[in-house]
């Protein structure tokens, strides 16, 4: 599954927060610029997990997200070895504290 993203920040951490998204995999469709920077683009739901909590520590308070369901894209062979490595992380974490 994937969200469609819009970040509003100020200009001056457009850099960061773009290669921090680039980092996540995230594909950018378009940035507006004016007195804020607008992102919008697209990204899967497990490199979305942290998201909010990561653009606020690189733009020191300045920067939200909005994420709104975007649908499902199929997953290429890297991708699915992401998730299932992901989910056999969050599964052992969970069976160890049951």
């Amino acid at each position: 599954p994937y969200y469609s993203f819009s970040i509003i920040t100020d200009c001056k951490f457009l850099g960061p927060i773009l290669g921090f998204l680039s980092s996540r995999n995230a594909k950018i469709e378009n940035v507006i610029s004016g007195d804020l920077c607008e992102i919008f683009g697209k990204i899967s739901v497990l490199d979305s997990l942290g998201l909010a909590e990561n653009l606020r520590n690189i733009s020191r308070g300045h920067a939200s997200v909005q994420l709104e369901y975007s649908g499902f894209i199929v997953a290429n062979k890297a991708e699915e070895e992401r998730i299932f490595s992901y989910l056999s992380e969050i599964t052992t974490t969970y069976l160890q504290h049951a």
